[in-house]
């Protein structure tokens, strides 16, 4: 309370006057960067925004505030206590501010969240990755799952970033810069790795036939061992009948996850929107998938995740069809629900 009236208050009154969120945003920014040691490890000092309140109105302007704030040196991350309708805002808000994105859906889960973000910086042990996909020359790209091809001004953006990275550890790690134009193939830029993480990213293609698929690169600078580093694959596919293994098996389930997500949130749109039946119908429906899943792939019927799966689903089936849904109140909570279901389904459980 005394640090909110010196910064917003007046001071013969000690009375603190309204503030919006980017004014708050601004002022933290300028306190931050004032004392802020551009010689130091990259993460020793951020911005860590707490909401639960919707963004959807600032989220522009925040957005910008954010990018300038990271590529100062400065990353920017977000704590949601809030609805899901704010999630989407919040991924916006980090992307843009090379932060993470924590939830915090209980009090008693307070401390744990905030220590993970506090020694976040100690458990880098890349920063700067960048993904390179150079498809053959005779396949296809349908889709990269989930994803969309940035606008130039959005893809300038993600070069700022990296940049700043890139020289930001040159002066602090004496990591050489190396990164400048961009590369053929697709180009995704991976801010922060941390120890144990895992980022999945899934492409849809066809290929006429046998042959090569696609030469993977990743550039990435090893913060713990103070240097550039590359891996490399490819991937090819031969003319011989293949047993799908654990490779071919971890990809389906990486599929099955993004299709339940994106299902489910189609689902609470619809809900959202006063169509009751429409979400009984897609719920239907992914019933159906679900557990023609477990019953045709060797292995899946007792698979614990679908098996959770399969459930969550039958209680929305049930929750669905409940008489309370005439009640607008009711439908606005189960369409957060399942909005909610829909995003920690592709989310790294803690």
């Amino acid at each position: 309370r005394v640090a909110i009236e010196e910064l917003f208050g007046d001071a013969r009154t000690g009375d603190a006057r309204p503030i919006d969120l980017r004014e708050a945003l601004t002022l933290a920014t300028e306190k931050v960067l004032e004392s802020d040691d551009p010689t130091a490890v990259l993460g020793s000092s951020m911005i860590l925004l707490v909401t639960g309140a919707s963004l959807a109105s600032d989220v522009a302007q925040l957005e910008v505030m954010a990018h300038r704030i990271a590529v100062g040196g400065v990353p920017m991350s977000v704590v949601s206590v809030g609805r899901g309708e704010t999630l989407e805002h919040i991924d916006r808000l980090v992307a843009a501010g090379q932060g993470n994105r924590r939830i915090l859906d209980t009090a008693r889960a307070a401390e744990a969240v905030i220590d993970r973000e506090l020694y976040a910086a100690s458990r880098a042990v890349a920063r700067a990755l960048r993904l390179r996909i150079r498809l053959a020359p005779d396949i296809q790209l349908i889709d990269v799952l989930g994803s969309a091809r940035l606008a130039e001004p959005d893809a300038q953006r993600v070069r700022e970033a990296e940049q700043s990275i890139d020289q930001r550890l040159a002066r602090n790690l004496g990591i050489a810069a190396d990164r400048g134009e961009d590369e053929d193939g697709i180009q995704i830029v991976i801010p922060n790795f941390y120890a144990g993480d895992s980022h999945v990213v899934l492409l849809d293609v066809i290929a006429p036939g046998p042959g090569p698929i696609a030469d993977i690169r990743v550039r990435y600078k090893d913060v713990v061992h103070s240097r550039n580093a590359v891996a490399e694959a490819s991937l090819s596919i031969g003319d011989e009948r293949r047993t799908a293994g654990p490779l071919e098996r971890n990809v389906l389930e990486n599929l099955v996850a993004w299709e339940l997500s994106r299902q489910l949130r189609d689902a609470g749109r619809t809900l959202a929107a006063g169509d009751v039946v429409g979400a009984r119908g897609l719920i239907a429906a992914l019933r159906s998938d679900i557990s023609d899943l477990r019953n045709r792939i060797a292995g899946w019927s007792n698979e614990a995740g679908l098996s959770r799966d399969q459930a969550v689903l039958d209680e929305y089936a049930i929750a669905l069809n409940a008489q309370t849904l005439s009640d607008p109140a009711q439908r606005r909570n189960l369409a957060d629900s399942l909005n909610y279901a829909a995003f920690r389904k592709t989310q790294p459980k803690f």
